[in-house]
């Protein structure tokens, strides 16, 4: 039987996207993050645990969204092309399903009143994994302006 989508979201996701943040911000606890992440991780289910992960960068991602995005779009690895399911993190960068979905919704969340960086940033998660979850989150506060976004 194959493994289940859900235990993409385990400790080793959580320690890559820990080990980039920290590469581009030097005050990044990640110990804070990983133990955040991953506590309980293996009694939640798949949105459960990418929720669980996103609360964790709200708390330990600088509060500055403008900074914070800064940090998110340097740690972005390389774009996977078609094959978005092929890995989740390597040296280069976070990429990867899995590794995105969460971002996203921090993204969805945190970053409704900076329009343009958070477009900026899903287009450049849409290259390694989806936007899809996060970019929700604009559709429902700012559904014209998303929609002409989307068509350009």
């Amino acid at each position: 039987m194959p493994e289940p989508f859900k235990n993409l979201f385990n400790d080793e996701l959580s320690v890559g996207i820990a080990r980039h943040f920290k590469r581009q911000y030097a005050k990044f606890d990640s110990l804070g993050f990983i133990n955040a992440a991953v506590q309980g991780l293996d009694k939640l289910e798949l949105k459960e645990r990418s929720q669980q992960i996103t609360q964790a960068m709200v708390d330990y991602l600088p509060a500055d969204f403008e900074q914070a995005g800064q940090i998110i779009r340097a740690s972005l690895g390389t774009p996977l092309g078609d094959d978005l399911l092929s890995r989740a993190i390597d040296e280069k960068g976070i990429a990867g399903w899995a590794a995105i979905m969460p971002i996203s919704d921090y993204v969805g969340l945190q970053g409704s009143d900076h329009f343009e960086l958070s477009m900026l940033l899903f287009k450049e998660m849409t290259q390694r994994g989806s936007a899809e979850f996060g970019i929700r989150y604009f559709l429902l506060k700012h559904p014209e302006k998303i929609l002409a976004e989307l068509e350009s």
